[in-house]
């Protein structure tokens, strides 16, 4: 079988540490990454069956782990199941076009929201639960670059950002035309924890009539002084279009639950609201006793990887170890 390579959509983020915490046993990786901690060793060595990239996007880490497994480990490769679930349309369509010059049948692709994962699993009878799962929470390349998703404020188009195009019915201008102005203000001060918000707020109230265009959305926000403010509104109202927030806690919990005992479930964040609820869970379970936190604090992307990808560079990574009390 030819490795997969990922051409469009972006460079997959810490890969290789990824990897290290994906692979490796629990204190051989905390040996490497934090000196000096210790965590309860594994009931037994376990080869991972089962892997699930929740956010595959343009497969980059999806890809790379079913290069790394085959290279690794051959004898279990075939037998091994590789699961990938966006909720973008146009990145199911490009991972499928992707499997369809390679002879691997065990690589399943969905096109469905995270939150779903657990009746998705119980819906297709795969005969294991996962023994990976990976949530990395960022929009791709892809998505940024192009003019009608509205994603970035680099590029003019209109303001969607709705990573679901065809299911979810309403957009980031939608938002911008039909919310009142305490609401909106709650979106912007709530999502993008930015000093100037409620005078953005108002600002994109008063004036939504002359917003078409995320460039009109950007100009509105540099007149109110506030020009390093422009990610963190577009920030704001990406999260809101999205249900970011919301749908991360449902999928943390419904990942959690699916996944088998010793399985790890990784988490690369990119800004503190999204870190702020995976360090929350990860507390909660470890306090529930129900398994261990192998990042007691996020790895984050090497001054290489952010000189390669500057992309990568708010990443953080954090990954937790599962083991039931029996």
């Amino acid at each position: 079988m030819e490795r997969f390579v990922n051409e469009i959509f972006h460079p997959p983020v810490m890969l290789k540490e990824l990897i290290d915490f994906f692979f490796l046993p629990p204190q051989q990786v905390i040996n490497k990454y934090f000196p000096q901690k210790k965590v309860i060793g594994e009931k037994k060595k376990e080869t991972p069956q089962i892997f699930v990239d929740a956010t595959a996007g343009g497969g980059g880490h999806l890809f790379s782990l079913i290069n790394y497994y085959q290279k690794n480990f051959p004898q279990n490769f075939y037998e091994t199941i590789f699961v990938g679930i966006d909720v973008d349309r146009e990145a199911i369509t490009y991972l499928e076009e992707k499997k369809k010059k390679f002879n691997f049948d065990n690589l399943f692709i969905y096109w469905d929201n995270y939150v779903n994962i657990k009746r998705l699993f119980e819906a297709e009878h795969f005969p294991r639960r996962p023994s990976r799962i990976l949530f990395d929470l960022g929009i791709s390349y892809y998505q940024a670059k192009s003019s009608k998703r509205g994603f970035s404020f680099t590029v003019e188009g209109k303001i969607d950002m709705r990573f679901d195009q065809i299911r979810r019915k309403v957009t980031a201008l939608d938002i911008i035309n039909k919310a009142n102005l305490k609401k909106l203000k709650k979106i912007l001060k709530e999502f993008s924890e930015d000093r100037r918000a409620a005078q953005i707020a108002t600002k994109i109230f008063y004036k939504k009539k002359e917003i078409v265009t995320t460039y009109d959305l950007k100009k509105i926000i540099i007149s109110c002084g506030g020009k390093e403010s422009i990610p963190q509104i577009f920030q704001a109202l990406r999260i809101a279009t999205n249900d970011e927030l919301e749908n991360l806690k449902i999928g943390l919990k419904e990942a959690f639950g699916l996944l088998n005992d010793g399985g790890r479930l990784a988490v690369i964040s990119y800004h503190s609201l999204e870190d702020k609820i995976v360090k929350q869970y990860f507390k909660m379970w470890k306090e529930e006793n129900r398994g261990v936190v192998l990042t007691p604090k996020p790895i984050t992307p090497s001054l290489l990887e952010i000189e390669n990808n500057p992309s990568a560079r708010s990443g953080k990574l954090r990954v937790f170890l599962k083991y039931e009390k029996n």
